[in-house]
């Protein structure tokens, strides 16, 4: 529900046009220049979930997420779980999308690590009918995005852009511009924790078929 949340609200502009492809022609078919058809899909790919503390039973806990990073086909959504008002936002919206602002509550004791329950991973995929929509066209039509040269859907499979550039100075602890250069540098760090996500697919290659045999076959009663 949180993901849900989070993506329906985001992604809003975004997914109201595909919805309505036809009619919006956001997507086009490469190969007739046509809108593409078929409905709207948010597909989720696969969940990676690591529990670090116990959570007990009928213990309130909160869920936050936010989009880590995107390549060229996913968009991963990271989720952690914590004990109820162990933390506070500067500012959030209420179910009327007013914004409210509080002053946060910062942890004194410095790190958040130690109050953590769970930390997830999720990779969605967007699809009008049978064809994958670009993440990046996603999240620049809902406004997120500022604008780069060369644009944002350039690369390889989890690169995009001109990778060459250099942002060594791009200090994201330090408060600064939201410009193209410290939007790729934050997506750059989130797909370094993506592609150890990636590792899990591999494990396929792992299953021989029962060709070394089994221990035992066993079933319900």
């Amino acid at each position: 529900m949180s993901r849900t949340h989070l993506v329906s609200y985001l992604f809003r502009p975004s997914m109201r046009r595909l919805t309505h492809n036809t009619r919006s022609r956001f997507i086009l078919d490469p190969r007739t220049g046509e809108p593409m058809r078929g409905p709207l899909g948010i597909l989720l790919g696969s969940v990676q979930c690591s529990f670090h503390r116990e959570v007990g039973p009928y213990q309130r806990y909160e869920v936050w997420s936010k989009v880590l990073c995107w390549d060229r086909k996913w968009v991963y959504i990271v989720t952690h779980w914590l004990p109820r008002g162990t933390a506070v936002p500067t500012s959030w919206l209420d179910p009327g999308f007013g914004r409210r602002r509080v002053r946060g509550q910062a942890d004194p004791q410095g790190g958040w690590e130690r109050k953590i329950l769970a930390t997830a991973i999720s990779k969605y995929v967007f699809k009008v009918g049978r064809f994958t929509v670009h993440p990046a066209r996603i999240l620049d039509d809902a406004g997120m995005l500022p604008e780069r040269p060369g644009g944002w859907i350039e690369g390889g499979e989890e690169q995009l852009g001109d990778m060459e550039a250099d942002l060594s100075d791009v200090d994201l602890a330090v408060e600064g511009e939201w410009d193209w250069r410290r939007v790729e540098a934050q997506r750059r760090k989130g797909m370094e924790t993506a592609a150890k996500f990636h590792a899990v697919d591999e494990a396929k290659s792992l299953f021989d078929g029962g060709t070394n045999g089994a221990l035992a076959l066993v079933g319900p009663g």
